[in-house]
């Protein structure tokens, strides 16, 4: 029985499906557009434009770039949304990214909450989603939910972010 009308047995999924969305990341990052710019009015990468016949948002797996260095890949039943939490999210639940990257930058490892009470992290906090706005990002469109969730691990891995991508919550 298929799961979330996923037609393809896993060894499919490893030896084809996976590999042709990683081709079409690899082309997304090399047409990757700024996070801001992303979340703007008509800032997709090009060559998400006929795919997406006017949608304004997409579920598929998007990467943050510095430069052209993978550092996070996520994904999302509305990636231009979530795209923009990252970047403009006010809680640690909406902007997880910029929220790691402050608690290293400031060493805290305490509880969520407290964190977000103290003025000092919540400047880290404020110039972590500054500097994600000024990453750029690069994606793809992948609509079955099964596909979406195995391909999440699949590009961390390939493209070796595990400095900011982890799966204990998943």
């Amino acid at each position: 029985m298929a799961i979330d009308e996923c037609l393809h047995k896993f060894e499919a999924l490893a030896k084809a499906v996976l590999p042709k969305y990683m081709k079409q990341l690899g082309k997304s990052i090399g047409e990757a557009t700024r996070a801001d710019q992303f979340v703007a009015t008509g800032g997709l990468p090009d060559n998400l434009g006929n795919q997406l016949q006017g949608a304004r948002d997409f579920p598929g797996c998007y990467v943050f770039l510095r430069g052209r260095r993978p550092v996070y890949v996520g994904i999302s039943r509305r990636v231009r949304s979530r795209v923009r939490q990252h970047i403009r999210g006010r809680s640690q639940y909406e902007a997880t990214l910029a929220y790691r990257m402050a608690c290293k930058q400031s060493g805290r490892v305490g509880a969520r909450a407290e964190n977000m009470k103290s003025p000092v992290f919540l400047r880290r906090f404020a110039r972590a989603k500054a500097d994600l706005a000024r990453h750029h990002v690069a994606c793809v469109i992948i609509r079955n939910p099964l596909e979406l969730h195995i391909f999440e691990a699949y590009a961390a891995m390939a493209l070796d972010t595990a400095k900011w991508n982890t799966f204990e919550t998943h």
